[in-house]
């Protein structure tokens, strides 16, 4: 029998956490038997893809002009045809839009995930996709698609993102766990945190003078960020700060860490790699992921909503002081983190659970081939 064949959408594929998480998905679903495709803009990521042997479609799907809309809707439609595709997954709002489009002259059912909140302005409204089936990643988003965006109730699944838990794996702690190591898109909100946790580490270096900080990621704010970074190891005369910009190589870059600080996708790759794990963003602070603030995060996806503290230089430092002071806490802290991801996260589950939306969807879909399910 033919493999099934899925198409997944998403606006690119460069550093972030739903686009990270496309990936991951892409290749779960393979060893599932399904065929998989993947239509994206493109991007560092794609080689990813074609290096586990699933075929990449560039297409302008992060483009909201008007033509370059109907343009994709016929790249789209195409790829559909020739394919076979018999289920579409789009990721974000405007692969979305696009995949409905050619759903509804193709009569390919399509999935949708929203991996956050999404602007409710009654203009973008028009732009919400729910398709025959909805995956929220958590259970404010699912409230959020109800209530801000009204998505039915009733076609909306809770699916946390999925850890490859091989490829994130827990190694020893380094000698130096006095380093903290961010992960974070350098724009908006998330480069703020890097600048929260710059000033933060000049709080703590008389101190703890060997305190390190390593800023992982890209964006417009990252030259602000390198700023303030060299100015802090100008006026220390050391290499205490540095901001690398986009790597592919996390799960090296987190086996070195002592600490980890980040939101969303970020933690929950250090998380699984057995690191004590600060939840920090644009929305707040949880502190220490433990056993205290564990339910929070897992309610919210990791990403600082709901806080009652916000993300402040006095703040993260008082928080990484009480860390750094008590390494039998954080070895705990960074055990349960482990054994989180394992238990609620880990790829191979999630993409079971994926695979049940996709049967509500195209209820014959897995008995077309051989899906191992």
């Amino acid at each position: 029998m033919s493999q099934p064949s899925v198409l997944l959408l998403s606006m690119a594929l460069d550093f972030g956490g739903a686009e990270t998480h496309v990936i991951s998905l892409a290749k779960a679903l393979q060893k599932n038997g399904l065929r998989v495709l993947v239509a994206s803009n493109g991007g560092r990521l794609v080689g990813e893809l074609e290096a586990a042997g699933i075929r990449h479609y560039t297409v302008a799907l992060h483009a909201r002009k008007p033509l370059a809309l109907l343009g994709s809707i016929g790249v789209v439609k195409r790829i559909v045809q020739s394919e076979g595709v018999q289920l579409m997954h789009a990721h974000a709002r405007i692969p979305a839009w696009v995949a409905q489009k050619v759903s509804r002259s193709t009569q390919v059912p399509l999935v949708t995930t929203y991996h956050g909140l999404y602007n409710a302005h009654w203009l973008l409204r028009l732009f919400t996709t729910a398709g025959q089936q909805t995956i929220a990643v958590s259970h404010d988003v699912k409230e959020h698609l109800i209530t801000k965006l009204g998505v039915p109730a009733a076609k909306i699944t809770v699916i946390h993102n999925g850890i490859d838990t091989e490829q994130f794996a827990a190694v020893a702690q380094p000698d130096h766990r006095q380093q903290i190591t961010y992960i974070s898109r350098m724009s908006g909100g998330r480069g703020g945190v890097a600048l929260v946790l710059l000033e933060a580490l000049a709080i703590l270096h008389d101190e703890f003078p060997e305190l390190r900080l390593v800023i992982v990621g890209e964006g417009d704010r990252l030259p602000e960020v390198r700023a303030l970074a060299e100015e802090l190891n100008a006026r220390w005369s050391g290499d205490f700060c540095q901001a690398l910009g986009g790597r592919t190589d996390i799960p090296q870059l987190l086996a070195q860490a002592g600490i980890v600080v980040g939101v969303g996708r970020a933690a929950l790759e250090a998380m699984a790699s057995g690191r004590p794990v600060i939840i920090a963003g644009e929305y707040g602070t949880y502190g220490l992921l433990e056993a205290a603030t564990l339910p929070l995060a897992m309610e919210h996806n990791f990403s600082g909503r709901g806080s009652q503290l916000p993300t402040e230089p006095d703040i993260l430092a008082n928080i990484l002081r009480d860390v750094l002071s008590d390494p039998e806490r954080a070895e705990r802290a960074a055990q349960l983190a482990r054994d989180t991801v394992q238990v609620h996260y880990s790829m191979v589950e999630k993409a079971h659970e994926v695979l049940a939306v996709y049967a509500q969807a195209v209820p014959d879909l897995l008995v077309r081939g051989e899906t191992g399910v």
